[in-house]
């Protein structure tokens, strides 16, 4: 029998991504971010989630896609990331599927330049572009974020919030 993943599905700019299910802790609806000064370019900013501050990636930016404002549609994939939460900024979710290992390929036949990505997923609909979780952000991009949060600014954005 084959060996099956679960994936979480989603939409940015027109494209299927997923995250493997494990990672994914919740989707929520986009709320305004606050931004977070010296964070990495890719770092859009901070938001509270029930009392905990809660780095936002910008997707766009890291998969090198035109910048735009959040929309009242967008939504935030809440995903656990080295040992803490992150929120990635997503147009919408498409929802959990379950897919087979066999109809898993490497990334790197079909996007040689990239790291995040590191499988696709052949699908009936097309083809699904699989993150590397431990990839979303580069080693300087952590530490970059590790430094803007330990900012005694940022500690004064987490309590008025």
């Amino acid at each position: 029998m084959d060996e099956r993943i679960y994936l979480v599905v989603f939409w940015v700019e027109g494209k299927r991504y997923a995250f493997p299910l494990e990672y994914v802790q919740r989707v929520i609806r986009a709320v305004e971010i606050t931004a977070l000064p010296e964070a990495p370019d890719v770092i859009a900013g901070i938001i509270n989630v029930q009392g905990e501050i809660v780095p936002v990636i910008n997707l766009r930016r890291r998969l090198k896609l035109a910048d735009r404002d959040i929309d009242v549609n967008d939504q935030f994939m809440l995903i656990r990331f080295a040992e803490s939460v992150i929120a990635l900024i997503i147009d919408s979710v498409e929802g959990a599927i379950e897919i087979e290992n066999n109809r898993i390929c490497n990334a790197r036949e079909f996007l040689p330049d990239t790291n995040i990505i590191n499988r696709v997923v052949k699908d009936t609909e097309g083809m699904i572009l699989l993150f590397d979780p431990e990839k979303i952000l580069s080693l300087s991009e952590a530490a970059g974020l590790h430094t803007a949060l330990a900012d005694p600014q940022t500690q004064l954005v987490e309590l008025h919030h």
